[in-house]
């Protein structure tokens, strides 16, 4: 299932840049659900690769949970483009679990945002599949509409991270 979203937060490229090279910036973007996730950030040359690993609990996944008894893995891989300036620009971000057959992919952009004081505006262009017999489109549009809520949430961590 195909989806679109927008994300704006405050803080200018530079800013949102060194945000996206911290390990405490993912270690709280994930601490709800994993506070013990593994976060691996490498930086090199024109680009930065964030490797994430949490161990989400039965609770809080237990619509699926129920059908597989137990917490699942997940990973996400999230790398960044750096521009001449050395601000992240453009970008991708996918999501796999571990053991369900499903997975989410987007394409980023991160573009200046109008007025002060300075913003970022994150676009994300992704597809979300699940191959679950039966149950698989409906789980892709759980997900999806849930989207919104996750990126209510980024758009809190961004900002308490940014302003702490």
């Amino acid at each position: 299932m195909l989806f679109s979203k927008t994300l704006e937060c405050p803080g200018d490229s530079k800013s949102v840049t060194e945000m996206l090279k911290s390990t405490g910036y993912y270690r709280s973007r994930w601490k709800d659900l994993d506070p013990r996730a593994s976060v691996d950030v490498n930086v090199s040359g024109k680009q930065i690769r964030v490797t994430s690993s949490l161990d989400i609990p039965e609770a809080t996944v237990s619509a699926i949970s129920n059908m597989l008894n137990s917490g699942i893995q997940v990973r996400v891989v999230e790398i960044w483009d750096l521009d001449e300036s050395g601000n992240a620009t453009k970008g991708s971000i996918s999501a796999a679990l571990t053991g369900v057959p499903a997975k989410a992919s987007a394409t980023l952009k991160a573009t200046p945002g109008q007025g002060e004081p300075p913003t970022t505006v994150f676009r994300l262009h992704g597809d979300v599949t699940c191959t679950v017999p039966l149950i698989g489109t409906g789980l892709e549009r759980a997900v999806v509409k849930r989207l919104d809520q996750a990126l209510a949430h980024e758009t809190t961590v961004i900002k308490e991270f940014l302003t702490s």
